[in-house]
Parts: C-alpha cells; sequence; structure tokens
C-alpha cells in the first residue's frame, strides 16, 4: 500500500494471442491499427526497432527474457533479438523444475529471477522479463487442487483458473518479500497478457 501503483489493465486479446500484447508493451503500438487477426511477430517484425527494451540497452542494462517454453513459439528467438534482449532464456534452462497445470511454476520463474539478481555483476543495471506459462489454457484437465470457487457462477474452469492465480499470487508476495529485503531499489511491474478462456459458453452469460 506504501510504494504501490495498481490498476486495470484492458488486454488486446482473449484466450491466447500472448504476442500480441507483448508487441503493444515493448512498442507502444496498439493493435487497435493493425488488421484482425495479425501477428507482429509474424507478420511484420524482419529485423532491430526501437523499443523499450532497446532504450534501456541503449542506457546502460542488460536485458534478460526468461520464457519456460519452445523458443520457437510465435518467432521468439529471432524476435526477441530484434527488440533488444541481450540473454534469452527458454524451456530448457529449467530443468527439472516445478511443474503446474501448463508449464513451469510461476514460483520456479520468480526464483530464477532472484538467481539472475544474485548473479550479476558488481553495479550492472538489469532488466528481466519474465513470461510465464503456469496459468494458461484450457482449464478443464488438469492437475490444479481447487483451493478457491467462483461465488457468482458455477463452472468449474472458473474454480481452476481461481486457484492457479491464488498460487501465482502466494508465489509472487515471496518475490515481493525478497526484494524488500534487498539495498537496491528495484521496480517490479506485473501485467495479464490475456483474458482466460472458458469453453463454457453459460460462464460468460452469467456474469
Amino acid at each position: 500500500k506504501e510504494n504501490t501503483i495498481q490498476g486495470y489493465v484492458n488486454a488486446s486479446v482473449l484466450g491466447g494471442g500472448t504476442a500480441n500484447s507483448e508487441f503493444e508493451v515493448f512498442t507502444g503500438c496498439a493493435m487497435g491499427f493493425l488488421p484482425d487477426s495479425y501477428y507482429a511477430y509474424e507478420q511484420a517484425l524482419t529485423g532491430p526497432i526501437d523499443t523499450m527494451v532497446s532504450h534501456l540497452k541503449e542506457n546502460g542494462y542488460t536485458t534478460y527474457s526468461m520464457h519456460p517454453e519452445k523458443p520457437t513459439n510465435w518467432r521468439r528467438n529471432v524476435v526477441y533479438q530484434y527488440l533488444g534482449f541481450d540473454k534469452r532464456l527458454w524451456k530448457e534452462d529449467f530443468d527439472g523444475a516445478q511443474i503446474i497445470h501448463s508449464g513451469v511454476s510461476d514460483a520456479e520463474t520468480f526464483r530464477k529471477v532472484e538467481e539472475l539478481y544474485e548473479g550479476r555483476a558488481e553495479g550492472e543495471k538489469m532488466f528481466i522479463f519474465d513470461l510465464t506459462m503456469q496459468n494458461h489454457g484450457y482449464y478443464f484437465k488438469t492437475n490444479v487442487d481447487r483451493t478457491v470457487e467462483a461465488v457468482n457462477a458455477d463452472c468449474e474452469e472458473a474454480d481452476v483458473y481461481l486457484s492457479l492465480i491464488y498460487e501465482t499470487d502466494r508465489a509472487f508476495g515471496e518475490l515481493i518479500d525478497y526484494f524488500s529485503a534487498q539495498d537496491e531499489k528495484v521496480i517490479i511491474c506485473m501485467f495479464g497478457d490475456h483474458q482466460p478462456k472458458f469453453e463454457s459458453e453459460s460462464f460468460y452469460e452469467e456474469i
């Protein structure tokens, strides 16, 4: 409450298309100016461009991207270089990590952020982008315990999604506690890349 700014983010996509949310955040370019079913990562980016990442790099930051999935998803293995990331971590960098629902747990990626921070060179300024996978759809087959239930809709998928968010919330709290104990000033920014897509059409009608 003392040092937090919070609010709502309107994501352009539902149930997928993470790359478009990334494109908007890194470039400041709205997908509203591009055609429907258009993916800038696949159709527009053919070389290095000015981004938030490249500007931080020009100002002396080491820039890291972290995504515990295949680097070829949305051509990230190529696009992340265009965006200005110096170092890129993929699924193979999380060998043996805890798996929850759709992938490596958020807690494991947060611990990797801490590990990179602790291994930094003296005086090194860092920007780390952590694109997580734990809570990605679909939500009807999962190994997640139902710890949270929706109170205004009868939807098992919603219960699973909310239970996953609860796990993330706990892990995020631990990440904040870790950096609160450090002497350096650190900005932690979290945003959602897209809304969850539930197969139950009645859910959307109910809410």
